[in-house]
């Protein structure tokens, strides 16, 4: 499990909040809350931003929480409304709340 953990940890480049446990694949809820009780975060990461105007399909799809298509469905999005904001993504089909604030974390 611990493997996982760092490998998922590896992906996000580092965890900015307890609750991405929670998302490590096959980790009980019960295992997620000991690991929250255990750990915490002390320095948070600083990922490397992409400008949500600018950045290509290839660059969002490197984004830990989107697809190649989602990257896509963004860009086209942005060619629609001639430019964006953080509040046209919830637009998108399966574009909720806690996924365009982990979006956030690596786009500006």
């Amino acid at each position: 499990m611990s493997q996982r953990i760092i490998r998922y940890r590896e992906r996000l480049q580092g965890f900015a909040t307890e609750t991405q446990l929670s998302e490590v694949y096959v980790l009980s809820p019960e295992v997620v809350a000991r690991l929250q009780d255990r750990c915490s975060i002390i320095t948070p990461p600083t990922f490397k931003k992409i400008a949500l105007q600018e950045a290509s399909v290839e660059e969002l799809s490197k984004i830990p929480y989107l697809s190649y298509a989602e990257a896509l469905k963004i860009v086209r999005l942005r060619t629609e409304l001639k430019g964006m904001h953080f509040s046209s993504l919830d637009s998108i089909k399966d574009f909720d709340g806690l996924k365009i604030k982990r979006l956030a974390l690596y786009l500006f």
